[in-house]
């Protein structure tokens, strides 16, 4: 096993200001209320309004991660058949969110390095640790943020996460999107 710090993409600018924290959970709620073609059949819909309400408490402190954890959070609650209802990290957002360059996989036998773009040589290494945290919590830590169709959803969708600033942030790990700690 070998510690190493992994920085994000060169040339993105990692250093600005996440940007003002907006609460859009109401908004959320709203759409997928609205929009959605079975939105409450495995989350009663006050259930998930006192959700989207316990997670506006959450979010007072001004962090944008701590939104982006909750709001992954809030689509995740709509259960199984629901993977299109997600909050993806790789797609664009109007702020985008900070991707460290690895490619980590979930196999059988845990999660390695399929690609980098920053370091050839850890491809092929096991993740035994991000952010200070072992994978195999952090995996069952990721699991209620994953907006899923079933079990593949999930196992697909969490390594990305696991390579994400603003998740890892939010969930309390990760403090600076310039580069993350990873044990191989």
């Amino acid at each position: 096993m070998a510690e190493r710090s992994l920085s994000t993409y060169p040339g993105v600018d990692t250093a600005r200001v996440l940007g003002g924290t907006r609460w859009d959970g109401s908004a959320l709620g709203e759409a997928i209320a609205a929009w959605h073609p079975r939105p409450f059949r495995y989350v009663a819909a006050d259930e998930f309004a006192g959700r989207v309400d316990a997670a506006a408490r959450q979010v007072t402190g001004g962090d944008r991660s701590v939104a982006v954890v909750e709001l992954m959070r809030l689509a995740a609650l709509l259960g199984h058949g629901n993977g299109h209802t997600v909050i993806f990290p790789a797609d664009e957002h109007p702020d985008p969110l900070h991707l460290y360059p690895i490619a980590p996989y979930e196999f059988e036998d845990g999660v390695f390095v399929v690609a980098s773009a920053v370091d050839r040589d850890l491809v092929g290494f096991q993740l035994e640790a991000v952010a200070g945290a072992p994978v195999e919590e952090l995996l069952a830590r990721l699991e209620p943020l994953v907006a899923r169709d079933n079990e593949w959803t999930v196992r697909a969708r969490r390594p990305l996460y696991l390579v994400t600033h603003e998740v890892l942030r939010g969930l309390g790990l990760s403090g600076s999107p310039r580069a993350v700690p990873l044990l191989v």
